[in-house]
């Protein structure tokens, strides 16, 4: 039986709201005093313009408020599916347009925005926000009050508008401003929000856009799994939980055979990954190189996969937990050809050894240092 807070009442009714993805023994809600606090904001003052919902993870803002027909945009392809499940969940029939870059076909006139935790992500959404905004639109960002820091509040004055920041409530502050500022055109790549970067040793140009992780250089947990990179060459590869795609890539220079997906569900992370290909001087073959945006690997058909490279996360938007790498072994278990192989690297305390030897039946500790391991685990054959 889940554990989990899915009921919250609000001005405009009741609803049931679960994150995505779902885990049965998560005591992870699908909002916070964030969200509260901005739906309160909308009740105290309504209003029928054009509405338009950022960074809305897990779908609360859009449940919620979705008689104002709102526009939703974000760089998680969860958050789009967070909207078809919690409409679906409180039956709805009017809910958001999901609209990924931010709205072309519509001009904004009123905003709620949760803070993303990337300061280029913001830049990025910022810019955008600049040149699609109406004149005299209104602003209003909530989030805990340690994210407000000078540096965020001065891209805002910026980019949009001088800000006012509230009082801290509940833990959080909100800015609320009125869009001033004229649009400009940001033709140019702006270093804040896109970087470029090789990896010599694999003859790689890695391309960062903004909001992937280690925005400007090789983690070193990625680092260490490309000296570990299995040698044996086979046919299908998938990179998941990819980022900028340089495992996937790494391995696609040293087998040329290779037929390799990057998988990601954020979209920055797959644009990330399909530039650094091209810039790496590899060619753009649907047929051997494919990018797909998915909630792990539920897209993947059943046994199509001779091997899985993952760098799996910890954490899921600013919480810690286990629940998005569990269901990424999961997934590459269905995944995997019998025989094939899901190698990851993974901070030693995590302790994934004893889940995938529970998975899998058994593990190999293929290298590891005072701060990562290497592991390896094959499906086995039926």
């Amino acid at each position: 039986m889940s554990n989990t807070e899915t009921a919250l009442r609000t001005p405009f009714g009741d609803f049931q709201l679960r994150r995505i993805p779902y885990f049965n023994r998560s005591t992870l809600r699908a909002w916070d005093a964030a969200d509260e606090w901005l739906i309160n904001s909308v009740a105290e003052s309504p209003s029928d313009k054009p509405l338009l919902i950022i960074n809305d993870s897990f779908a609360s803002l859009a449940t919620v408020l979705h008689q104002f027909q709102p526009t939703v945009s974000g760089d998680s392809y969860l958050s789009q599916l967070a909207i078809q499940e919690n409409a679906r969940l409180n039956q709805l029939t009017d809910s958001a347009d999901w609209q990924y870059p931010l709205p072309q076909r519509t001009q904004p006139q009123r905003v709620l925005m949760k803070l993303p935790q990337s300061q280029a992500l913001l830049t990025a959404q910022l810019q955008q926000l600049n040149r699609c905004l109406a004149p005299a639109s209104e602003v209003l960002v909530c989030a805990r009050s340690q994210y407000f820091t000078p540096k965020v509040k001065q891209a805002f004055a910026d980019y949009l508008g001088e800000p006012e920041v509230s009082l801290i409530k509940r833990k959080c502050r909100q800015l609320r401003l009125i869009k001033t500022r004229e649009a400009v055109a940001h033709e140019t790549i702006d270093s804040e929000t896109q970087s470029q970067w090789r990896v010599p040793e694999h003859d790689l140009t890695m391309v960062n856009h903004a909001g992937v992780f280690a925005q400007q250089q090789l983690d070193i947990g990625a680092r260490f799994m490309l000296q570990h990179l299995p040698q044996k060459s086979v046919q299908q590869v998938i990179d998941l939980g990819c980022g900028n795609g340089v495992l996937g890539l790494a391995y696609a220079r040293q087998h040329p055979t290779a037929q390799v997906s990057w998988v990601d569900e954020s979209y920055s992370a797959i644009a990330s990954a399909k530039d650094s290909l091209l810039a790496s001087g590899l060619q753009a073959e649907p047929k051997r190189y494919q990018f797909v945006l998915d909630n792990c690997l539920s897209k993947q058909a059943n046994s199509s996969a001779d091997l899985i490279l993952c760098n799996p996360p910890f954490h899921q938007e600013n919480a810690i937990t286990d629940g998005v790498a569990r269901q990424m072994f999961g997934d590459a278990k269905r995944v995997l050809r019998p025989g094939g192989e899901l190698r990851i690297v993974a901070n030693r305390h995590l302790g994934y050894h004893q889940h995938l030897k529970r998975l899998f039946g058994g593990y190999r500790n293929v290298a590891g240092n005072p701060k990562f391991a290497i592991i390896s685990t094959t499906r086995k054959s039926l």
